[in-house]
């Protein structure tokens, strides 16, 4: 086996759970460098169909004058290209770097089982890290954003501009199923990777000092307290309640808050839903 020089962290999620601020707290880190971005769009844009406008096209000419699309596209059309890319960023002397793409929670256990494996086969240490937040303020927190940015490609229809309308949407669709379903996630991450090398974060918890304590730990860095009032990529526009669908969603979502009241116990003290099951 070859000796390990650095780590590899895989961040599979989940959108709106704190994973900017994640990559923010990384990039303050000492030995850490993630390369041209957070968000790589391998594996999702290769595996999941809700995520195929990820795959990165060469321009007519032949050439792609867009760095990150052009690396991009190499990972995704090139066996290797991404273990490789990550190897020679710790080569370069940093000790730790990440590919943290929040669509990844829709992978099946068998490529984030290759994943680990290719990473690995180049010498890296490979560790995971799943954030999750309430799946209904998820949600909520996700309908904000998009509404704020006019983003109606990802399941807040054409036209729809009011909070509560849209919410109702975009709960009942593929892109709410792909990132607010945690227990597959959940099940594939423990039976590829060993305790010591995963971490469940819940963000309502995250931004705590005992958190911080234990995710730097996890990660290997100093940890940092002073950034828990750092908000990185904050969802904007104003708070508002929608009560009746509120109650709905949570009550369609009762084997989510099932299976993490199961799988992270934590949850239950956050979540008044998985508090009751």
């Amino acid at each position: 086996m070859k000796n390990t020089s650095g780590t590899f962290l895989l961040g599979v999620g989940a959108q709106k759970c704190g994973t900017s601020w994640l990559h923010h707290y990384l990039s303050r880190s000492p030995g850490f460098d993630g390369g041209m971005t957070k968000e790589y769009h391998v594996w999702d844009a290769l595996d999941l169909p809700l995520m195929r406008g990820q795959r990165a096209a060469p321009n007519p000419d032949g050439h792609n004058r867009d760095c990150l699309q052009a690396l991009r596209r190499r990972m995704q059309t090139e066996d290797g290209a991404y273990f490789g890319y990550f190897r020679a960023l710790c080569r370069d002397g940093a000790t730790l770097t990440a590919d943290i793409t929040p669509a990844y929670a829709g992978l099946g256990r068998a490529r984030l089982a290759q994943i680990k494996a290719g990473i690995e086969a180049t010498g890296l240490t490979c560790k995971a890290i799943f954030l999750i937040r309430d799946p209904v303020e998820r949600d909520k927190s996700a309908v904000r954003f998009n509404l704020a940015r006019g983003n109606h490609r990802e399941g807040i229809p054409p036209g729809v501009t009011g909070f509560c309308a849209a919410l109702a949407a975009y709960s009942r669709s593929d892109h709410a199923r792909l990132r607010s379903t945690y227990g597959p996630t959940l099940r594939n991450l423990r039976a590829v990777f060993g305790p010591e090398q995963l971490y469940i974060g819940v963000f309502e918890a995250l931004f705590t000092a005992p958190s911080i304590s234990a995710l730097s730990e996890f990660l290997g860095v100093p940890p940092r307290p002073d950034l828990a009032a750092t908000r990185i990529n904050q969802t904007m526009g104003p708070q508002v309640d929608c009560p009746r669908l509120e109650r709905e969603m949570r009550d369609r979502y009762s084997a989510v808050y099932e299976d993490c009241a199961k799988l992270v116990p934590e949850t239950r003290r956050y979540w008044p839903a998985a508090s009751s099951t």
